[in-house]
């Protein structure tokens, strides 16, 4: 089985996917949809054997711009949920931030 990784870049306020790449498959695609404030939804066109890794990176001027990674243990998609550390639990913010997804394929 082959290792596939994607990244790219998410725009916090829209949900938009700049700079999208991946190592492997030319054909491979992602969508992302901010499903709100917040909160980020990376479908995967093509799903993986298993669950794969999955990082991120905010890209905030902020100190405690914060990325936290929930997969739900689904090979076809991950959730990315941004905010700051020093907020009330549950609030959410939009933040920019660069993600990178490694898994075995096909």
């Amino acid at each position: 089985m082959a290792v596939r990784q994607l990244f790219g870049r998410v725009e916090g306020s829209s949900g938009t996917l700049y700079h999208a790449s991946t190592l492997l498959h030319d054909y491979e695609t992602l969508t992302v949809t901010r499903e709100q404030s917040g909160t980020y939804r990376i479908n995967f066109d093509n799903v993986f054997s298993q669950e794969p890794a999955v990082a991120a990176q905010v890209i905030s001027a902020y100190q405690t711009a914060n990325a936290m990674i929930y997969t739900y243990n689904d090979p076809a998609m991950t959730r990315i949920v941004t905010g700051f550390s020093d907020q009330a639990a549950g609030e959410y913010v939009d933040v920019d931030f660069y993600f990178t997804i490694t898994g075995e394929g096909f």
